[in-house]
């Protein structure tokens, strides 16, 4: 995608490209089009931090993101790498609306930054907006729970 999504392309058509919304009704990229931003971000610099409000996700379009979990002053314990085409952040969804994970840039990254409270509002009052978001939005739920579970089993068999 990094080849294929410039900067000039214009958001709307890197919302419709991007493979979490590919295939959308215009109606659902109607939605987000004015809540969405390209944002660029330096190796190393965070992108989610644990407690702090999730007002907003991310739909990379270049680069690499760890996410995982950290004790105060300690590394990142990395579960998953997340990569352009990708959606980063999902906290958003579920109150108190905080992040429950870390995430870090690995590499340059250059994303779609959506404003999350807001759409929140949008999705209670239009659902189809909120169904067709839903149904992308839970596999990756699902994917993220999976691979958090995976990193449990593999250090209680380091430790065990």
């Amino acid at each position: 995608m990094g080849g294929t999504m410039s900067t000039e392309d214009g958001i709307r058509a890197i919302l419709e490209r991007h493979p979490f919304l590919r295939g959308l009704d215009t109606s659902v990229i109607d939605g987000l089009e004015d809540l969405a931003s390209i944002e660029r971000f330096a190796a190393g610099d965070a992108l989610l931090i644990e407690g702090r409000a999730a007002d907003r996700f991310f739909l990379l379009l270049d680069g690499t993101v760890a996410l995982g979990v950290a004790r105060r002053g300690e590394r990142l314990k990395v579960i998953e790498v997340v990569r352009e085409g990708d959606l980063l952040g999902w906290s958003w969804l579920i109150p108190p609306f905080h992040w429950t994970f870390e995430a870090q840039a690995r590499t340059p990254v250059r994303a779609l930054v959506i404003d999350a409270a807001i759409l929140r509002e949008r999705m209670r009052a239009d659902h189809v907006l909120a169904h067709a978001l839903m149904d992308r939005l839970l596999p990756v739920m699902a994917a993220r729970l999976r691979a958090a579970r995976m990193e449990v089993l593999a250090c209680e068999e380091n430790q065990g």
